[in-house]
This record gives C-alpha cells, structure tokens and sequence, in this order.
C-alpha cells in the first residue's frame, strides 16, 4: 500500500519598512495557511 502526504504551508517575513510585530506576522502567517488549504493540494503561500 501506497501512502500518500500533501501539505500546504505557509510563510511570511518582514523587512524593516514593513511590521515586526510578532503577533501581526502570525496572524498573515495564519491568513496564508489557510488560502493554500483552500486553494487545494501541495500549495504554497507567501504573505
């Protein structure tokens, strides 16, 4: 039997002009990880 694994991930980063805000990147990290499952199988998002 074959076993099958798809993941979809999600990152985010700031650049000193953006927010640092530990909380704020999680939440946009947050926020990508759920439009990749929503997108479908092995997704990437960036945010």
């Amino acid at each position: 039997m074959d076993t099958v694994v798809n993941e979809s991930q999600a990152l985010t980063g700031a650049t000193g002009a953006e927010t640092t805000d530990p909380n704020e990147l999680i939440k946009q990290a947050d926020k990508a990880l759920y439009e990749a499952k929503n997108g479908g199988r092995d997704i990437v998002k960036f945010s």
